[in-house]
């Protein structure tokens, strides 16, 4: 699909292998800083893990780290081995975006396309007064949590498949979308919580009561039984291990509970993780509603925003965040759609008008922020 998209150009490929160059390149700048970031702990999950302390539940980037360091139990080595992952993370995401607007974008030329791409993939909030630069907010995209970011190329993927499943005749499911949901949940499981009602509700709208729509339920069900076994490792199973060893914790309904305790004026920071889709919304809504890749991306937002709204961990983790990730993926995705309704718009003119300059600028000023927080990482030694 990708290949197919895109192409092989030799422009491309080195686009890609730049952003995999400067991303491992940020790592390891991340690592000489001493910078607090996920990506050193999760490191030291690895040696862990391999030293038989403790398995994560949601396992299949810790392996993946162990397998690129020949399981190398020397901290130092993991943590090279982490920084080459989640590099090829960033590329793949990067590789995925653009192959997905190619399809989607119109007629647009690639130099632009591209020049697109590289600003979302800086994409942050916006950094405005009275908010914090991260805490409080859910920009699509974050730089210091290497499951986060290990998920998104294969969330990205999981939610082009299952789009183009639903824009085909329903005879056929994908021998790639049951695999990519359970290596979504393999990943980081955060995503599926979202994917798994709000795809068999689109294909139910698509498809009717057909054996298209239970197949659509079966390619969820692939994904349910490695749930189940990691909610009960981390909520069930007693725990001896780090944070987990207090095994107090579990889940509430807590409305805005997490929300609220980061950040003190909601509609702001709702505004400043939105900005560019918020306005995409508003100047073409019409259109991007009779857009059915537009309305998934949307309504997976939706389910995401709500389930970050309304639950709630107690104990050890209460204010961890943990219900945050799946609302930081799907503003990717609707970040990912609307620009590629906005390049359509821009493309069936033929020729900028002000609004597209407006949204363009709105992208620009997402990515400085983005910009802003990674050398803010750097400096302070931690997003927070």
């Amino acid at each position: 699909m990708m290949a197919a998209t895109v192409g092989s150009s030799r422009g491309f490929k080195t686009l890609v292998a730049a952003v995999f160059a400067a991303s491992f390149a940020y790592c390891l700048a991340l690592f000489k800083a001493r910078a607090n970031t996920d990506i050193q702990i999760h490191a030291r999950f690895v040696v862990d893990m391999l030293d038989g302390k403790a398995m994560p539940a949601h396992f299949l980037y810790f392996w993946l780290v162990a397998l690129v360091t020949l399981f190398s139990r020397d901290f130092h080595v993991v943590l090279v081995g982490s920084a080459a992952v989640v590099a090829a993370a960033t590329a793949a995401r990067f590789a995925a975006t653009a192959a997905f607007l190619r399809r989607r974008a119109g007629s647009v030329g690639e130099g632009r396309l591209f020049g697109s791409v590289l600003l979302l993939s800086f994409a942050h909030s916006l950094i405005l007064p009275g908010l914090k630069p991260y805490l409080g907010q859910f920009p699509p995209n974050v730089w210091h949590n290497s499951t986060t970011i290990a998920l998104v190329p294969l969330a990205l993927l999981l939610f082009w498949t299952s789009d183009e499943y639903l824009a085909s005749d329903g005879r056929r499911l994908p021998w790639a979308l049951p695999a990519l949901v359970v290596l979504n949940v393999l990943v980081k499981p955060s995503f599926f919580l979202v994917f798994a009602p709000v795809f068999p509700l689109f294909a139910l709208a698509r498809f009717g009561w057909s054996a298209a729509f239970f197949k659509s339920c079966g390619a969820v069900l692939a994904g349910a039984v490695p749930l189940a076994l990691q909610f009960k490792h981390i909520y069930v199973t007693p725990a001896t291990y780090g944070v987990l060893a207090t095994n107090t914790g579990g889940l509430r309904l807590d409305p805005l509970h997490v929300w609220r305790h980061f950040s003190t004026n909601l509609p702001l920071s709702f505004v400043a993780s939105t900005a560019f889709p918020l306005a995409y919304f508003l100047i073409h809504g019409k259109a991007a509603l009779e857009d059915r890749t537009y309305r998934f991306s949307l309504a997976c937002f939706g389910a995401a925003l709500a389930i970050f709204c309304a639950v709630s961990e107690s104990g050890p983790w209460e204010f961890y965040g943990d219900y945050l990730w799946q609302l930081i993926v799907c503003n990717y995705l609707l970040f990912m759609t609307s620009l590629a309704g906005a390049w359509r718009e821009y493309s069936g003119r033929g020729r900028a008008d002000a609004k597209d300059k407006a949204l363009g600028a709105l992208l620009a000023l997402h990515a400085a922020s983005g910009v802003y927080i990674m050398v803010r990482i750097l400096v302070v030694g931690a997003i927070y």
